[in-house]
């Protein structure tokens, strides 16, 4: 059972996740199965109707057993994301988003890029932040396909445009929440001037900037 929970799923089951899974789903299914003969067999009423009863049992049978499979399947997909269930009810503030939404094009880009060239799947970009749940990951890669910023085919990312095309401004403002809402004309003023500043910051840096500081400061480090 445990090679079901490992092969079977479309992403990568980690051995102790699926041995978590497949232990539940076999004690479980010896209970249930403990349970269901005694009444079987306890039952007066099944000698007279057994012709009938066994079929209407067969296939209730048949459901409790795949029901306890995608039982285990839950456990080997909660036990392997368990440091991320903290954060489950938890949204994503706003910083939160744009770091993650950088370190992800960040990294396709590196990948994409001489010597490695190699194109990263979703499991690959999961395993890049263990502590965010695939489903928010799922929607941050969302927004930046849905502005431009990278491409999927086949399962695998690639950038839109070269490192040197794409602004880091660009990439912050595509996970930005889109919802408007009734401020006061101080309040207003204020974000503006927030705003304004970020964007002095930032300027007209690109992906390929960043990419070329962040190299320098792991030089400087090592």
């Amino acid at each position: 059972m445990r090679k079901s929970y490992t092969y079977m799923p479309n992403i990568k089951v980690k051995l102790s996740s699926a041995f978590v899974g497949s232990l539940f789903a076999c004690v479980l299914w010896l209970i249930v199965k403990g349970i269901f003969l005694n009444l079987i067999v306890n039952s007066p009423r099944y000698g007279i109707y057994s012709g009938f009863a066994g079929a209407v049992l067969f296939i209730f049978w048949v459901y409790l057993g795949w029901l306890i499979i995608l039982l285990g399947a839950k456990i080997a997909f909660y036990w392997q994301h368990r440091k991320q269930l903290s954060a489950l009810m938890e949204p994503l503030s706003s910083r939160e988003r744009e770091e993650v939404a950088l370190e992800l094009v960040v990294r396709i880009a590196r990948y994409n890029a001489p010597p490695k060239k190699k194109k990263l799947n979703f499991d690959d970009l999961v395993e890049t932040q263990p502590r965010l749940l695939p489903d928010k990951l799922r929607e941050l890669v969302g927004l930046l396909k849905q502005k431009k910023i990278i491409i999927e085919s086949n399962g695998r990312f690639n950038l839109v445009r070269d490192t040197d095309a794409i602004k880091v401004k660009d990439i912050l403002a595509s996970v930005r929440g889109c919802d408007t809402i009734e401020s006061s004309p101080s309040v207003d003023k204020l974000m503006n001037q927030i705003d304004k500043k970020r964007d002095s910051v930032v300027g007209g840096m690109t992906l390929a900037d960043l990419i070329e500081d962040e190299d320098d400061d792991r030089e400087g480090d090592g």
